[in-house]
């Protein structure tokens, strides 16, 4: 197939993430991909980098023209759109060709999409709709109930970072025990949550250690510092700042833990840890309820809720057999369900399905 993904995010995100790691693994088996965004921001940069072809638009209306011509002369046979102004930019500019290729919308990130005006002249033009999660989908299809159009939710996989490393990650045997929260320094990741939840932790099982690895952001490091000063955890946390090698970290520990309060529509980090082979203790937020199997891969809690992720942390502390058992499960699951490989099959069987689907008996 000859694919134009059309992201016009302006900055790396999960909806970013989710296009490029998609066209990489289209174009890895065979296909002619294109990638069409705004000249200058990071999904025309991202996707130079991955030696896909780019295509520099401007802002509506005035990208049409060129648009139109991209498609018609470089004989484009669908347009994935990553976005809602992509999406429209998209439906348009297909309506004005004589051989117009179909459009597909995927949604990757959040708020849902919601039934706006003139959202019905839309959907009515376009094939199918991936939804990146569960939850994205169920949204989409309770905001359009009565569409008759092919809908899969296809999840986002990420390449397995220990694929050419051997041997395959496993759960450390050392003590004491660590547990490490790897997220940017936003009140959105929770980690004043995570720290309260230590603070208890550490009253019973006093040897355990938490690292702290991320950038500042929206919340400041002196603060978290402070935070933990009170806490009475200052020899309990080690904080690492922003770590070039995320992986690197989540060897060193035992627990993987991601606190945040909210969002979470594609969390790229619960693969991680999923990949590295530990078991994850994760708040009940975005799609974090479909990535960890609980009891199995790791164990969710509510979120904001210090006094419930502290308990769900103590089950795992206090054995190292299911720890161990637990990561590996993790770490099966994550190559069987979270790859390009299968993340570009599940979208293959829905461009089948979208474009030449069944008719209804």
């Amino acid at each position: 197939m000859n694919i134009l993904h059309l992201v016009d995010e302006p900055y790396d995100s999960g909806i970013v993430h989710y296009a490029l790691t998609l066209a990489s693994a289209q174009q890895a088996a065979g296909h002619r991909i294109h990638v069409g965004g705004r000249k200058g921001f990071y999904p025309l940069e991202g996707a130079a980098r991955r030696g896909l072809d780019t295509l520099a638009l401007s802002r509506l209306p005035g990208c049409l023209p060129c648009l139109r011509s991209y498609v018609a002369k470089r004989a484009i046979t669908l347009i994935h759109a990553h976005s809602g102004s992509a999406h429209t930019l998209a439906v348009v500019a297909a309506r004005m060709l004589r051989n117009a290729p179909p459009v597909v919308r995927s949604h990757a990130g959040s708020p849902p999409i919601r039934k706006n005006p003139g959202a019905g002249w839309l959907w009515r033009r376009t094939a199918g709709f991936i939804g990146a999660s569960r939850k994205i989908l169920d949204q989409f299809q309770a905001s359009f109930p009565k569409l008759a159009i092919a809908t899969r939710m296809v999840p986002l996989g990420i390449p397995d970072p220990y694929a050419k490393r051997d041997p395959a990650p496993e759960p450390p045997l050392q003590e004491p025990l660590r547990v490490g929260i790897v997220a940017r320094l936003d009140p959105v990741k929770g980690h004043l949550f995570f720290l309260r939840a230590a603070a208890r932790v550490a009253w019973e099982a006093p040897d355990t250690v938490f690292t702290v690895a991320g950038r500042e952001e929206n919340v400041k490091l002196p603060d978290l510092r402070s935070a933990v000063a009170g806490l009475g955890l200052s020899k309990s946390v080690e904080f690492l700042g922003h770590v070039p090698d995320a992986l690197e970290i989540m060897q060193l520990c035992h627990i993987g833990v991601v606190a945040s309060t909210d969002s979470e529509a594609l969390s790229r980090v619960a693969l991680e840890w999923m990949a590295s082979a530990r078991p994850l203790v994760a708040t009940a937020v975005g799609n974090l309820p479909e990535v960890v199997i609980e009891g199995r891969t790791g164990l969710l809690a509510p979120p904001k809720d210090e006094r419930a992720l502290a308990k769900r942390l103590l089950e795992l502390s206090k054995s190292r057999d299911r720890r161990r058992e637990m990561g590996r499960d993790a770490r099966r699951v994550f190559l069987s369900r979270f790859t390009p490989e299968r993340m570009f099959l599940e979208t293959e069987k829905f461009y089948e399905e979208a474009i030449h689907p069944v008719p209804s008996r």
